[in-house]
């Protein structure tokens, strides 16, 4: 989200309208020009109205920027309108201050369009709210699509019954001849199938090869010469059950480990998507949270709830002490923080680019959570896979109270949090502050220092003091924010072509039929709504 109260020159401020002008081409300047009409036949209500709003209004008129008191989100707040009256008169478009701003070109103002990363309103737009004006603000009964105890005509039980969404079974293991090579259930399952074809298992590995194939398995490394003598001279009959839970206790097991979970989900230390290629300056701590949950043995399901709703496990904004659980709670939710994202420049911070983050995050959680393609519903329902194009936006919309394309931040800076442990923020705080007074002394000194060479001289040291900081601990998080915007199926996948509006919910084919998705605010009087905690519970 951008600050309201940000001022910059209008040297910059042209460039922002030149380049805004290069992406919006020439609706903008015709609008005032143009008489845009309206039909009084078409069926226009809120439905139509709300995701126009919210794509070139809200930014300023919305949730956390209310410029002139005004709220343009909802027809209410419309009637309620801001310092200047009502936005709009039902029926009387001429009267409406909306709609006379917007043909003056007045609002938005051109010279914020960048800065904003907004464009102005299409003429077949304008014609759209002229239209549901001059019809009296017409509202539809259709509510958010979510799932009920009805039955859901898009999912069929046949759907539901395809092999690979069925839940794993305990199977008997079978019987062999070579009972004498098993070790283990699994080992029966093997011979079985080797018996089947007339083979055999190999012979046994010895204990040179057993120890470089145990080291290599649980740590990515070779053994040393010491390690290997150690080992193949050891006479305990539990010499390599000993040597599995030495190296289990490893923390190379987690570096070895935790990587394929940082591969699936993309982890990397820039942001890529874009040439400059920004360093992510804080990514290193959910990586290091990711190697730790495999050293300390973490449960799954533990790893999921962290990673999916940190934010929502446990209040963390008022606590008196952050502890370590708070900490990887927040540290966690880096795992919604994976995908590239180009949106840290206002030129490249529109609505298009942020849908594109918030498709790769969906993306990511389906491949490395529920291991099925979820992106092709972006746009329609899957061919193959029984997944409706409304479950993928049931699911934007669980995400949504953080990742929503009409309340945004940026990356770098104002997406991330401070609540670090306080152990560590105290060790900062207690480097930082001699350094704080040395300044103050020294700046006290150079103002009143009269010698233009002792006061070129105060300011080296104070250079030099200054490059002894230590930057501020930071968390690259993801975490809620209120009450997000409403969700509507995108048409084909484009942003100005709105559907039915839907609300929060999971995959149809992965419930029992008629299965609403439950969920509420964590805590009590908590800003969040424990969408991504009910998904997290549901997992």
């Amino acid at each position: 989200m951008f600050d309201c109260s940000v001022k910059f020159t209008a040297g910059v401020a042209l460039l922002m309208f030149l380049a805004a002008l290069a992406q919006v081409g020439e609706s903008g300047s015709t609008v005032a020009s143009e008489v845009v009409a309206y039909d009084s036949r078409t069926q226009i209500t809120q439905h139509d109205i709300v995701p126009l709003m919210l794509l070139r209004c809200a930014v300023c008129h919305g949730g956390r920027c209310k410029e002139a008191g005004l709220d343009l989100r909802t027809k209410a707040a419309m009637l309620k309108g801001g310092k200047s009256g009502p936005a709009v008169v039902p029926g009387k478009p001429e009267e409406s201050l909306i709609i006379k701003r917007i043909e003056a070109i007045e609002m938005p103002p051109r010279r914020e369009l960048v800065r904003v990363s907004i464009k102005p309103m299409e003429m077949e737009e304008l014609a759209k709210l002229k239209t549901w004006i001059a019809k009296g603000l017409p509202e539809s009964p259709q509510t958010a699509d979510i799932a009920t105890t009805q039955h859901d005509p898009l999912v069929t039980d046949e759907d539901r019954a395809f092999w690979s969404f069925q839940p794993p079974r305990a199977r008997t293991p079978p019987r062999v001849n070579q009972s004498i090579r098993m070790q283990n259930a699994i080992d029966a399952f093997v011979i079985k199938r080797l018996e089947v074809q007339q083979l055999d298992l190999a012979p046994e590995a010895d204990r040179w090869a057993l120890v470089r194939r145990v080291y290599f398995d649980l740590t990515g490394l070779p053994p040393s010469p010491e390690d290997i003598v150690a080992f193949v001279t050891d006479a305990d009959p539990l010499a390599y059950e000993k040597l599995v839970e030495r190296l289990l206790a490893s923390p190379r097991y987690g570096e070895r480990w935790g990587r394929y979970l940082l591969d699936a989900v993309g982890y990397a230390d820039s942001e890529g998507g874009e040439n400059s290629d920004r360093v992510r300056p804080h990514m290193w701590r959910y990586r290091d949270y990711v190697v730790q949950a495999f050293n300390v043995d973490k449960p799954y399901d533990r790893l999921l709830h962290e990673q999916i709703a940190g934010d929502e496990l446990a209040e963390y904004e008022n606590a008196e002490l952050i502890t370590q659980e708070l900490y990887d709670n927040l540290v966690a939710t880096g795992f919604l923080r994976t995908a590239p994202d180009r949106t840290f420049a206002n030129i490249t911070n529109f609505v298009p680019e942020r849908l594109e983050v918030i498709a790769d995050e969906i993306q990511i959680f389906g491949s490395a959570v529920l291991g099925l393609t979820l992106q092709c519903a972006r746009c329609h329902t899957h061919k193959f896979d029984p997944i409706p194009q409304r479950d993928y936006y049931r699911l934007a919309a669980v995400f949504k109270d953080a990742l929503d394309e009409h309340d945004w931040l940026k990356p770098q800076g104002p997406r991330t949090l401070n609540f670090v442990t306080t152990e560590e923020r105290t060790a900062w705080e207690d480097h930082k502050a001699p350094i704080d007074q040395q300044v103050e002394r020294l700046q006290n000194k150079i103002e009143a220092e009269q010698n233009e060479e002792k006061k070129k001289r105060l300011q080296e040291q104070l250079t030099q003091l200054e490059s002894q900081r230590k930057p501020e601990p930071q968390i690259r998080a993801l975490w809620a924010r209120g009450e997000p915007s409403p969700t509507y199926i995108l048409k084909r996948g484009n942003y100005l072509t709105p559907g039915r509006e839907v609300g929060p919910g999971v995959l149809t084919v992965l419930t029992r039929d008629a299965t609403p998705f439950v969920h509420e605010p964590p805590w009590q009087n908590a800003k969040k709504t424990g969408r991504r905690l009910g998904l997290a519970r549901w997992l």
